[in-house]
């Protein structure tokens, strides 16, 4: 710059400083600099052993991985093959659902209908009962008191011979009003079988649903009869009137659950129908269950795999 430059001690010994300053920095940024080297190029032998490593693990391993491989596109073929078998079974357990839930709303509907028919009989028979329940002991004692019975306590006597089904051989059997044949003596016949202090226990226990066809027919007819009105067997005797509106109900109610009956048959095989259908779903469901399980453990083994 063309001008003198005066070196003095002071600014020579600020030189000084300054170089062993600038190369003290240097050598330190070079220290750095070459450490970093050193371990890098450490890192660098490490990673080129562990490269060498894994390489020969690798070449272990390939066989096995081809083996594995191998194993895999067998599991997957096997699982294609199950999964055809569980489609199968999926669509028998829906046909055997359906045809379950078929024949169940098809009992359910007959349960329905033979529930109304019975709704509509037992009050037929709650009215027998209460007929029965209306008398007392001195009732059916006055009834058997009678040494000439009236006619409608006679016919009332005669009902219940017959739905009773007392034995022709127990019959008190009289000269008929034409001097040559016999007929029934129904009032002494009925006090010496059926009218008894038992009575009361013996309708109320009657068998009603085992009325056999024949007494039906028997009795039925006599139902008609005049001295089988209630006009007439009120009048005639409290424990003949009940007796009648107890048989004129259980004649009733067999007529009734001659269309019921039908129904209850019905309705077993119905059910029983149904609790086949059931089982058959059940089976189908249990082998649904048993090849979802198959096929969970063969994709559980092809995952490890």
């Amino acid at each position: 710059m063309r001008r003198f430059y005066y070196v003095t001690p002071t600014s020579y010994l600020i030189l000084i400083k300054t170089f062993t300053s600038l190369l003290g920095t240097k050598r330190n940024y070079i220290v750095t600099a070459i450490r970093k080297f050193e371990r890098g190029l450490e890192q660098l032998e490490k990673a080129q052993v562990a490269v060498h490593e894994l390489q020969e693990k690798l070449s272990e391993l390939i066989p096995v991985l081809e083996v594995k491989a191998a194993e895999s596109a067998a599991m997957q073929k096997d699982i294609e093959i199950k999964k055809k078998s569980v489609d199968k079974e999926k669509e028998d357990c829906a046909v055997e659902e359906s045809a379950a839930k078929k024949e169940k709303e098809a009992a359910e509907i007959i349960r329905k209908d033979c529930d109304e028919a019975l709704a509509n009989v037992m009050p037929i028979y709650q009215q027998a009962m209460a007929a029965v329940n209306s008398l007392s002991g001195n009732d059916v004692t006055e009834l058997r008191g009678f040494k000439q019975a009236p006619g409608p306590a006679l016919i009332v006597a005669r009902s219940l011979v017959l739905m009773f089904s007392v034995p022709k051989k127990n019959y008190k059997m009289v000269t008929a009003a034409d001097g040559k044949t016999k007929e029934c003596d129904w009032w002494t016949t009925a006090k010496n079988t059926v009218l008894t202090s038992n009575l009361l226990k013996d309708l109320q226990g009657y068998k009603k649903d085992e009325i056999p066809p024949e007494v039906i027919t028997a009795v039925t007819p006599l139902l008609a009869e005049d001295d089988f009105q209630d006009a007439r067997l009120a009048k005639a005797s409290k424990a003949a009137h009940g007796i009648a509106k107890w048989v004129r109900a259980i004649i009733a109610y067999d007529d009734a659950m001659k269309i019921v009956t039908p129904k209850k048959i019905e309705l077993a095989k119905a059910v029983e129908m149904s609790a086949e259908a059931q089982k058959v779903w059940d089976a189908a469901k249990e082998r649904l269950a048993a090849v979802l399980a198959e096929m969970k453990r063969l994709v559980d083994q092809l995952e490890a795999t």
